[in-house]
């Protein structure tokens, strides 16, 4: 029974230095606020009276960014399902005349629509910020 009871305090400090690993871990989704603050750290301007309709409906709230001359709507839902609803949105409103394919993408509960397709620069800018 002794031997339990010392083995139990070297058990609580591994599970204490477990739980403390994975903390670079990538978020299960991207927030408007951390975002925001990370596109403006980073130099990016962002403006939240320019939205689209569908961007302004998104239920975690949208902001356009200007990373590197391009534009691009960032609307953030409250799950990856809300994101899903978003695009179906935007593929609606588009029609077969806007070539999608290259302007709007899904990250986790985020749905990004460029203005032009993004250069490599311009992507990782957002991505980076969509991280932390």
């Amino acid at each position: 029974m002794a031997r339990h009871r010392r083995a139990l305090p070297a058990l609580v400090a591994a599970g204490i230095l477990l739980a403390g690993c994975g903390g670079d871990a990538e978020p299960d989704h991207y927030t408007l606020e951390a975002t925001t603050a990370c596109l403006d750290d980073e130099g990016v301007r962002t403006e939240t009276n320019d939205l689209d309709f569908v961007a302004s409906t998104a239920l975690g709230g949208a902001v356009v960014a200007h990373p590197g001359g391009n534009r691009v709507a960032l609307a953030f839902g409250d799950s990856n399902a809300d994101a899903v609803r978003t695009v179906r949105a935007y593929r609606t409103f588009a029609g077969r005349r806007i070539p999608l394919q290259d302007l709007l993408f899904q990250e986790r509960n985020t749905v990004l629509l460029w203005e032009d397709p993004p250069t490599p620069e311009q992507a990782k800018a957002v991505r980076d910020c969509l991280d932390g």
